[in-house]
């Protein structure tokens, strides 16, 4: 299969691929490349293209004012994934939280056992002249009352509810895993209102430094790259599956391979993708320099 040239977008023949050495040649402008920068996917072509051209997506945009410092920035807002998750959210966190509430009042709110006193049964005092009266009424003493309600009843002796605490330590594990995908719905309702994708490159300190960032602000998820050692930037899987789908996401390989961006629209993925394969694999497959 044919590929593009990085550098001119002229199309490279299959003859003009060395596939034993792992290179690629391009007559048109005479830059040789390795194979890895030129397997990407053909939409990002395109979209590279485009971005040469000055086109780019509402909610993208390129930030060098820093010096030294390059950032891609992409927003992660999608309306309708918005409204859907946070629904859902509202939805599942109101359920969880009465369980919640459910189990922390079992054990908070459970009283201790009723220490039993020698002389009493359930408050009632025991003492030779009321044994005396009740056998002459012919009712059983206060004592035997108290065991035959405690049968009657099903309660166990010594008046205290010691299954509570247990109840309630029970309910609040068997609730961990429902916690978790609340507060994951709650996280992708948020990204979907206001959050990013943002790619910086170089830092202060350390110009072969880089990170990608999905998050609000300054808090989300984040992981570390070495420009210097990006091989290929392109579109895959993204290893996220919703309804059993796989869906799209951009690959970045490096020092590690990085799979990000499967929140974001097709063609802001795809402006992403191409843009960084301009900074980060420019002409003749050197890294930019920041």
């Amino acid at each position: 299969m044919a590929a593009t040239c990085p550098a001119c977008s002229a199309v490279i023949a299959v003859d003009d691929l060395n596939i034993a050495e792992g290179v690629g040649l391009c007559r048109a402008c005479g830059k040789v490349y390795k194979l890895s920068e030129l397997a990407h996917d053909p939409e990002v072509a395109k979209a590279e293209l485009e971005l040469r051209e000055g086109k780019v997506p509402s909610g993208c945009r390129v930030d060098d004012n820093e010096p030294g410092v390059i950032r891609v920035r992409v927003s992660a807002r999608s309306i309708p994934t918005a409204i859907f998750f946070t629904i859902f959210a509202t939805f599942w966190n109101s359920i969880v939280t009465v369980f919640l509430v459910i189990g922390f009042t079992s054990i908070f709110s459970s009283p201790p056992p009723a220490e039993p006193s020698a002389n009493s049964t359930n408050g009632a005092q025991v003492t030779p002249e009321s044994i005396n009266s009740t056998s002459e009424a012919g009712a059983a003493p206060p004592a035997a009352q108290s065991a035959d309600s405690r049968r009657s009843s099903g309660k166990p002796s010594g008046g205290g509810n010691i299954t509570g605490p247990l109840t309630g330590g029970g309910i609040l594990l068997f609730m961990i895993p429902f916690v978790l995908v609340g507060i994951g719905t709650a996280c992708v309702a948020i990204v979907s209102w206001a959050g990013e994708v943002r790619v910086t490159i170089g830092d202060r300190t350390d110009h072969d430094s880089a990170t990608v960032f999905l998050g609000l602000k300054n808090l989300g998820w984040k992981r570390r790259f070495k420009p210097s050692a990006v091989k290929s930037v392109t579109i895959g899987d993204s290893g996220v599956s919703v309804n059993n789908r796989q869906q799209p996401g951009i690959i970045l390989q490096a020092d590690k391979t990085i799979k990000f961006g499967s929140m974001i629209a097709d063609d802001r993925r795809r402006w992403m993708a191409a843009t960084l394969r301009v900074l980060l694999l420019p002409t003749g497959g050197q890294q930019v320099k920041t």
